[in-house]
């Protein structure tokens, strides 16, 4: 049986389509790949035998280092591709902490989403560890989307600390020990909201079609309650459905700083950055904006109609190398799927392959330990604020995945995802 790589998925709608692909493409080189919760993944990490590799999706310094020398002393091979590889907030110094020394201790291979972060934070490790530019298949080279027969205005927020779904309390509560500016995060929040009120009013002049696509963290009866003042009733609020369905029906896209720019630029939608004077800049991520054309309240008031806003993006939409730099997204870069599975085929593929008792013990001991941390959610743990975020993120993990599928790749093999419990086995037959 072939060799098992555990692949754990925090925010599902985000995260599970890029970890099958991956998946898919590991199984062809023979590998058999675990995807999962979080929660469930790392847990079974643990406890499973024979696990031959981990691809985490991001380090955080209050369980990764003990969690990595875990599975150092079990002889797991460990892969670093942070899902959040390009969220840099100044004032929080995010990547910085997201690529410290130490997980350069511990892992094979650190992906890097593009040359610039391996070139500023890539020094942070002078181990052995392999860094490799891969760029990031969320982010992958697609056909441009012809636009203009579109009709939807997309307005994409990621409002979470002012607007989730545990509510401010909570917010403090989780991130104030090791945030020490999480009220001015949320006091930023709650301009941006105001913001996209104001943005909304202008919009609904229109008469265009509307989607707010929220943060998949953020109070959907918020965002309810605001637009019931608006006489536009042509406005759709979304807080699940995967985000490239939503691009390819849209016109335009308006953000503030949300990564979904990167998204639409790449598909070469028009797409705006609506920023304002009352907000801090140093909270914001910055290179969603870069990546976008900037307007305002003030420059959007003399633009009169959806082609004059096409129009304004036309004259002033940025040409630079955030796509390329970032993203490693150029004409010579190969697929990041392509580029991931090779290097981590490069490390394993001298280890040797599992028996079938091995494979078939795995995944009873997997499913024993869903069905523990099942009944803990449900009946010990008392966290509830902290479940409803829980519940949130892997809404649609669960909703959307089929049971069972099955697939032929080139080589006339069959590709089967198997869906057990809270985990989807893939490999090939």
């Amino acid at each position: 049986m072939p060799k098992i790589i555990l692949l754990p998925v925090e925010v599902a709608d985000r995260e599970l389509n890029t970890r099958i692909k991956i998946s898919e493409a590991l199984a062809k080189k023979g590998f058999l790949s675990i995807v999962g919760p979080k929660d469930l993944i790392t847990t079974y990490a643990l406890k499973g035998i024979n696990k031959r590799a981990f691809l985490d999706k991001g380090f955080d310094i209050r369980s990764s280092p003990k969690f990595f020398f875990r599975l150092n002393k079990l002889k797991v091979n460990i892969f670093s591709l942070d899902e959040e590889g390009a969220i840099d907030i100044k004032k929080l110094d995010f990547l910085n902490r997201r690529y410290p020394k130490i997980l350069f201790k511990y892992c094979s291979i650190v992906f890097f989403w593009g040359n610039a972060q391996l070139l500023k934070y890539g020094k942070n490790g002078k181990t052995n560890c392999k860094k490799i530019v891969s760029g990031h298949p969320r982010f992958d080279k697609v056909r441009s989307i012809n636009y203009n027969r579109n009709k939807t205005i997309t307005i994409c927020t990621n409002f979470g600390w002012a607007n989730n779904i545990s509510g401010e309390e909570w917010i403090i509560k989780n991130y104030k020990s090791r945030i020490n500016c999480v009220e001015d995060l949320i006091g930023n929040d709650k301009i941006k909201i105001q913001n996209t009120l104001k943005l909304i009013k202008k919009l609904c002049d229109f008469n265009n079609p509307i989607i707010i696509r929220i943060h998949h963290e953020e109070n959907i009866n918020t965002w309810k309650k605001l637009i019931k003042e608006f006489k536009n009733k042509n406005i759709t609020i979304d807080n699940s459905s995967n985000i490239s369905d939503i691009l390819k029906d849209s016109l335009i896209v308006f953000h503030c700083d949300s990564t979904v720019a990167i998204d639409s630029q790449i598909r070469g939608l028009p797409t705006f950055s609506y920023l304002s004077d009352k907000l801090d800049k140093d909270l914001l991520c910055d290179i969603p904006i870069k990546a976008s054309c900037y307007i305002d309240e003030n420059l959007l008031s003399n633009l009169n109609s959806v082609d004059e806003i096409l129009d304004f993006y036309r004259l002033n939409k940025r040409k630079d190398d955030t796509l390329s730099n970032y993203f490693n997204l150029t004409d010579n870069s190969k697929e990041p799927v392509i580029s991931i599975t090779e290097e981590i085929y490069s490390i394993l593929r001298n280890k040797k392959d599992d028996s079938f008792l091995i494979f078939i013990l795995n995944i009873i001991i997997y499913i024993i330990i869903d069905i523990l941390k099942i009944i803990n959610n449900k009946f010990l743990d008392k966290n509830l604020d902290g479940n409803k975020v829980y519940k949130l993120k892997h809404k649609y993990f669960w909703k959307n995945f089929k049971l069972f599928t099955i697939s032929r790749n080139n080589n006339k093999k069959n590709i089967i995802k198997l869906k057990i419990g809270r985990g989807i086995y893939v490999f090939q037959i």
